[in-house]
């Protein structure tokens, strides 16, 4: 089975930092440990999440849905464009509750890049229905600050992925 640069770009966060995020990390102990899934230029991410999530009773809590938002937002956006970003603004509605114990899936809807911005919707549904939908809005990160954040050897094999062909 071929690795996705996806998939490679975690693991180099993985191999050169103290990745530890909240919504895909295996190492965070208490994460959600969200597999996010490539397909062609999008991304999704089935979940089930439980109690230890919920706000009000039975309800998964609006900061742990926008945590997810973000994170599959974030991943659909590397997908298209092999670029990092970091989320400058989110706006968000919740539509409807989102039931603990119930799977959802998050996915991107569409990914738009106008310079140095990227802006990705990105869902929460439940079957058909939508729970909760945000626009994210993304500043890409050139290579100066990928070296000033996350170090020469960092930088150097991201440019190796970035470069591959899919």
């Amino acid at each position: 089975m071929e690795t996705s640069s996806a998939n490679k770009l975690r693991n180099l966060f993985e191999k050169y930092t103290d990745h530890n995020c909240f919504v895909c990390s295996k190492n965070n102990k208490i994460g959600l440990k969200l597999e996010i899934i490539q397909n062609n230029n999008n991304c999704y991410a089935d979940l089930i999440l439980g109690k230890n999530y919920s706000g009000f009773p039975d309800i998964v809590h609006g900061g742990i849905q926008a945590a997810i938002l973000d994170e599959v937002a974030f991943w659909a956006m590397f997908n298209k464009y092999k670029s990092i970003g970091f989320t400058t603004k989110m706006n968000i509605q919740y539509l409807n509750k989102m039931d603990v114990n119930k799977k959802i899936r998050a996915i991107a809807i569409n990914i738009i890049m106008q310079k140095n911005n990227v802006n990705v919707k990105v869902e929460l549904r439940e079957k058909d229905k939508t729970l909760t939908k945000a626009d994210v809005d993304y500043r890409l990160v050139n290579d100066i600050y990928l070296k000033k954040y996350f170090g020469d050897e960092f930088l150097k094999e991201f440019i190796k992925i970035k470069n591959e062909k899919d």
